[in-house]
């Protein structure tokens, strides 16, 4: 009995130390980056494109955007093929299915695969050209529209 009562005793330092370093990892600061930052901010590419009811872009001109990038970050954005616009002001709001309807003429929600009542939409103040609006259309994808075509923009990497 005595040598099974020593290797007890020998494991329970171990655990002790085992439970210091999980209280040392977990009192350590974690930046919260998620809650502080709109889900928006990172890069964004150019994957595809959906023509609206009426668009004044041809095939072509909409294949050369494809891969297209864009910025948008709290201190600077980058957006219009390399329009740079330092200390954006983002401004968001949200527009339901039928204003969407009724602002592009009769291209909807459901059209761009989203099926909700309504989705939100970001403008940056002061700026003015390709993707200085987008929609988001899940956490990493957003729509931008332009000349009556939806440009599907999928998530490079987040804010960082």
């Amino acid at each position: 009995e005595v040598p099974a009562q020593e290797a007890q005793n020998q494991s329970v330092p171990e655990k002790v130390e085992a439970e210091a370093e999980t209280e040392a990892e977990t009192d350590a600061p974690t930046p919260d980056v998620s809650s502080s930052s709109p889900s928006y901010l990172g890069t964004w590419q150019i994957t595809s494109s959906t023509f609206g009811a009426y668009s004044a872009m041809s095939e072509e001109d909409c294949s050369a955007l494809v891969g297209t990038r864009f910025e948008y970050f709290k201190d600077y954005a980058i957006y219009d093929d390399g329009h740079r616009l330092d200390s954006p002001q983002y401004i968001e709001s949200i527009l339901t299915a039928d204003d969407f309807s009724s602002i592009y003429q009769g291209t909807s929600l459901e059209t761009l695969g989203i099926s909700k009542d309504s989705i939100q939409v970001v403008a940056i103040e002061n700026a003015s050209g390709i993707g200085d609006t987008f929609y988001i259309k899940d956490e990493n994808t957003l729509i931008i529209p332009w000349d009556g075509v939806f440009f599907e923009v999928q998530r490079v990497s987040s804010d960082s």
